[in-house]
């Protein structure tokens, strides 16, 4: 079975800076990532968790910050939080695209 079945792709913004950490595992750069979503008049806005590791969180770090477009490839994780009703989605970044030129409203 391929590590390729369970894939996302998301353009969106950072919501705050990358905050990178090192662990056991390897050097982790964690960030919220806001994807808006167009449903006729109304805008909402999804907010996904995205860790990238190694290189790539070496490269969220020197790049990135609050406010940058990216797209994020990756594979993604449903998380409940321990204690509470509320499940939020953890991406894990195989690849990050910097300084991306997409019109905001042709992304939905």
């Amino acid at each position: 079975m391929s590590a390729y079945n369970n894939t996302i792709t998301l353009i969106g913004r950072l919501g705050g800076d990358p905050e990178l950490q090192a662990t056991p595992a390897g050097t982790v750069a964690s960030f919220q990532l806001a994807v808006n979503r167009n449903g006729g008049e109304k805008k909402e806005t999804d907010w996904f968790k995205v860790e990238a590791w190694h290189n790539v969180a070496r490269g969220v770090e020197k790049q990135l910050s609050k406010g940058d477009k990216v797209i994020v490839f990756g594979s993604f994780k449903v998380q409940k939080v321990e204690g509470k009703p509320a499940t939020y989605y953890k991406v894990i970044a195989r690849n990050i695209g910097y300084d991306l030129n997409v019109p905001e409203d042709s992304v939905s």
